[in-house]
């Protein structure tokens, strides 16, 4: 018997596919691109926020007709669901639905279906969180739209032919970001770790508004220690990069870096070496722990999470009293949001709330305000967190703001630094004049409405475009992360990707499935808080997460170790040698509750 012609589905109306294939698509209303194809895509038209946004431009009488259509595609019959000759209706006309219907969907049997899937996962010892991945989720709709038949893939086609066209497809996805960096200006974030072998290993990635791009893991063993080396590395990736491109490189403080960085700046004059602000809060909180009051008070409270860690019926009842919290120490993650803009401001607020819980009575915080002054002053106060702080519209226009000679040094060595061209400078500090004064477009409405609500950069993008110059150097300076804590992650369990008993075809093999797989992720991290609209203070004392995903993530971490393996079909040099010595991070929730205790003797 023949079938019936399937008839088009309605939603196609209201999106368009996005080539090369129809599993990406954007609504006509408000231009949201979703994964899923048409699937999510009703969802989204329906405003159920079912796996995607809902739509914010869809008109009622549309919205209507697939609020009811997913009512009665979720309408269960005894043997099966059956909609045959139905009809939606809507203000803009009557729609037929039509479905055919294969004797698999007439008898479905999902729990049949669930058991083999998770025979699969326990079989393999996959994780159980896979089932949340979206490429997990993703993969199992394409499976069920191909429908029977489908020839599973080759062992080759999975470790040679595929591999190598995902690198390809990875490569691809990476331009819309670098022609990002033109627009906006890009940091590259180098950090260390060391392996279970004690070899010292770089990570490199490049931040963006548009999201963290991983390059490539190093083994720098043998020349973590040697300054002249690290430059030699720093200035290779930054040519990779495009000079043009980097307006920052951010590492950690380590002498060796620190030289590496001078050495970068007097090549590349026009880019900026700054030190970790991660790092730096980081030995700020470390010193701190060291003063005698603190000290003990950390001992202690070691000792008692220890002690409640190891004996279950205690950390039981913990767990009953805490409200589902357990004893973890805080972190910020400043991906989300550019958090230069923040970093200056940060720290007088910190001070000052330091001050305040201490009574304000100097003879107590005064010990602490100097381990703070010393680090800042040494290693954290840099040009640019000063002029990011100048240019930021929520603090320039407060009427609290009075910049000090330090922060005014610090703008216009940025400005010096960055535009070499005398007289786009004296234009800029024209337009420099028409913001202070909030003037022309700078003091309409819609200017002095956003200016604590829009992200800085994004602000200047709006209502800059009057003084491009200053404009384009705004955006660049404001868009820029300050902290290299996006290399940083649990990276041990894949040490035998550092092995040198494989072959080189197998190092290579590997080098690409990091790359792809540690790409995906941060594309389906960027892209979750993009659909999820997940808006925070990169840097701000009262927002802080009990959990830091890029050090505490256990599943699956692993790293290629070449300097040139962005190039899939080259083989790849190994450097090795010396451990770096780990940083101790413990410290961060019990030096927390000491000082909003105030507790100084």
């Amino acid at each position: 018997m023949g079938h019936s012609k399937r008839e088009p589905d309605i939603t196609w109306n209201y999106c368009d596919s996005i080539p090369p294939n129809r599993l990406k698509v954007k609504c006509k209303f408000c231009s949201h691109v979703c994964w899923g194809g048409i699937s999510r895509m009703k969802h989204h038209l329906a405003g159920t926020k079912e796996n995607v946004i809902a739509c914010t431009s869809v008109p009622d009488d549309v919205k209507e007709i697939f609020v009811k259509l997913l009512e009665t595609k979720d309408k269960k019959k005894e043997d099966c669901l059956n909609i045959e000759n139905g009809t939606v209706k809507g203000k803009e006309g009557t729609f037929q639905i039509f479905q055919q219907k294969t004797m698999n969907e007439v008898c479905k049997d999902r729990e049949f279906v669930i058991q083999e899937i998770c025979k699969c996962i326990y079989g393999n010892a996959l994780p159980f969180n896979l089932v949340r991945s979206p490429l997990f989720i993703q993969m199992l709709k394409v499976v069920g739209e191909y429908g029977r038949g489908l020839k599973p893939p080759t062992y080759h086609e999975v470790r040679v032919s595929f591999l190598k066209k995902a690198v390809d497809n990875i490569q691809k996805s990476l331009e819309k970001y670098r022609s990002d960096w033109e627009k906006w200006g890009c940091t590259l974030m180098c950090d260390g770790w060391t392996d279970g072998k004690g070899r010292s290993l770089t990570n490199f990635l490049v931040n963006s508004p548009s999201g963290t791009v991983f390059l490539k893991s190093i083994d720098t063993s043998d020349v973590i220690k040697d300054g002249k080396k690290m430059f030699e590395l720093l200035d290779n990736i930054v040519e990779e990069i495009g000079e043009e491109h980097v307006v920052q490189v951010v590492t950690d403080g380590a002498s060796n870096l620190v030289a590496a960085g001078q050495m970068l700046m007097e090549k590349r004059t026009k880019l900026f070496w700054s030190p970790c602000a991660a790092h730096c809060l980081d030995l700020i909180l470390e010193d701190i722990g060291e003063l005698p009051v603190f000290y003990n008070t950390i001992a202690n409270a070691k000792k008692i999470t220890t002690y409640i860690y190891r004996h279950t019926w205690v950390l039981n009842l913990y767990r009953q009293y805490s409200n589902g919290g357990e004893l973890a120490r805080p972190a910020v993650n400043g991906d989300s949001k550019p958090a230069s803009p923040y970093i200056y401001e940060a720290m007088d607020r910190a001070k000052e709330k330091i001050a305040q819980n201490f009574q304000m009575q100097e003879s107590r915080y005064k010990k602490v305000w100097k381990i703070i002054d010393t680090r800042w002053n040494l290693q954290l106060h840099r040009p640019l967190h000063a002029a990011a702080y100048y240019l930021n519209p929520r603090y320039h226009y407060d009427k609290n703001f009075n910049p000090d000679s330090e922060v005014l040094i610090g703008l216009y060595e940025t400005f010096q630094r960055m535009v070499p061209d005398i007289r786009t400078r004296v234009i800029i500090d024209q337009q420099l004049e028409k913001f202070k004064g909030a003037k022309e477009i700078f003091g309409m409405d819609m200017a002095i409405a956003t200016r604590d609500k829009k992200q800085p950069a994004l602000w200047w993008e709006s209502y800059g475009g009057r003084g491009k110059e200053l404009q384009k150097v705004a955006m660049r300076i404001l868009s820029l992360t300050c902290s290299a804590t996006g290399c940083e992650r649990n990276w041990s369990t894949f040490d035998q990707v550092h092995t040198k008993r494989r072959n080189r075809l197998e190092q290579q093999r590997l080098n690409a499935l990091v790359y792809v797989k540690y790409n995906l992720q941060l594309e389906m991290r960027q892209n979750s808080r993009e659909e999820n609209g997940d808006t925070y203070d990169p840097i701000c004392l009262s927002d802080i997460e009990s959990d830091d995903e890029w050090i505490t993530e256990k599943e699956n971490p692993c790293l290629p170790i070449d300097a040139s393996w962005m190039d899939v079909h080259e083989c790849f040099g190994v450097d090795e040698g010396a451990p770096k010595k780990k940083r101790k991070r413990g410290n961060y929730l019990y030096l927390k509750v000491s000082l909003e205790l105030g507790s100084w003797n």
